[in-house]
């Protein structure tokens, strides 16, 4: 009986962990999405120079665009591609590191 007691908090604690992790990544796919469409510039270097990191911020750039979709459906789709490694207790980071980026 205390084996199938284990068990079920077991698999509670699991439950809890999912939904919150569904929760915390749905959040940041919102908030950095409306950053990255209420951008300023709408093609180009900045719009394809979001950078998303767990742990310590990501200040790389890149000199390619996105072809085909666009580069802010571009920086939606990685954003989304990273947070689908999100586990709870992880910093996440989002920002561009262009250097006029925030002068924009």
């Amino acid at each position: 009986m205390i084996t199938n007691l284990s068990s079920k908090l077991t698999e509670f604690r699991k439950l809890c962990n999912d939904r919150a992790v569904t929760v915390v990544s749905k959040s940041l796919i919102r908030t950095g999405t409306s950053i990255i469409v209420e951008s300023p510039v709408d093609k180009g270097r900045f719009a394809a120079n979001w950078q998303y990191s767990f742990g310590a911020i990501d200040t790389t750039t890149t000199d390619g665009e996105y072809s085909g979709e666009g580069e802010k459906a571009g920086s939606v789709n990685r954003l989304t591609t990273t947070l689908s490694g999100l586990e709870l207790g992880q910093s996440f980071f989002m920002g561009n590191s262009l250097p006029y980026a925030q002068r924009l």
